[in-house]
């Protein structure tokens, strides 16, 4: 299983008025540009673009770019700096695991009929 990060940091404060506001955001350290990663731990990267669905999954489940590049050019038929079609292929990787994480639809507005 993916090792887990404790990536969110909470601070509280108290406005002028006496309301108390809670906000969350990702610490720092954590928050990186993910084609800098990209491209300082692959040569097919720097070489790459309209990557952006690669790098997603590069994040998404902690792999290394080239693992990553791999995995999408086989389940969504990439080609080489030629962009994604995420939608056309997602029922090739809905309801499976890759690097300990389950694939599953997200966001405001998911609808299994989409696709």
């Amino acid at each position: 299983m993916a090792k887990r990060h404790n990536i969110i940091e909470t601070t509280t404060e108290t406005t002028f008025f006496g309301r108390t506001i809670t906000r969350k955001k990702i610490k720092d350290e954590f928050f990186k540009d993910s084609s800098v990663i990209s491209e300082s731990q692959s040569e097919i990267a720097k070489k790459e673009t309209n990557d952006c669905v690669v790098r997603a999954f590069m994040v998404a489940l902690d792999l290394s770019y080239d693992k990553s590049h791999k995995f999408v050019a086989d389940k969504f038929n990439r080609v080489n700096r030629n962009g994604t079609y995420t939608r056309r292929y997602l029922n090739n990787i809905l309801g499976r695991q890759k690097n300990g994480f389950k694939m599953r639809l997200m966001g405001f507005y998911v609808r299994q009929e989409i696709i």
